[in-house]
């Protein structure tokens, strides 16, 4: 969703810095705006040298952020002993070892 400055307040980046209430310097959301995170960008828009966003925008982008699915755990060390032997077995059957 786009920025709608007829319905939202534009603040400069570094004023929703100071703003924020997590800790958030001005390149890291500057690395939001250019790269995003997991695939969600923040939304700002650039008027004369300056870029600005909103705190709706930086509410969609935190709300986005935290609705991604929780990584599954990495494997235990006895599943990857267990797939290291399997692989073994294969190359071994294939007489590739």
């Amino acid at each position: 969703m786009a920025i709608d400055l007829r319905a939202e307040q534009l603040i400069l980046l570094g004023e929703a810095c100071r703003r924020l209430s997590v800790v958030a310097s001005p390149p890291t959301l500057w690395r939001w705006r250019t790269r995003g995170v997991n695939g969600v960008k923040l939304e700002c828009v650039r008027a004369g040298r300056k870029w600005y966003t909103t705190y709706e925008a930086l509410n969609r982008f935190l709300d986005a952020q935290s609705s991604l699915p929780v990584p599954s755990p990495a494997p235990k060390s006895q599943e990857l002993s267990i797939r290291s032997d399997k692989t073994h077995d294969r190359l071994k059957a294939a007489g590739l070892l």
